[in-house]
């Protein structure tokens, strides 16, 4: 069950951090 859980949270602080990158280069892009 731990490994559930440190998979979940690595996820989660992984999307975190790449979400914002993304937006900004699609907003980039698109202007």
């Amino acid at each position: 069950m731990t490994y559930i859980i440190i998979t979940t949270i690595i996820l989660a602080l992984t999307e975190i951090t790449i979400l914002p990158f993304i937006g900004r280069y699609t907003d980039d892009k698109e202007q």
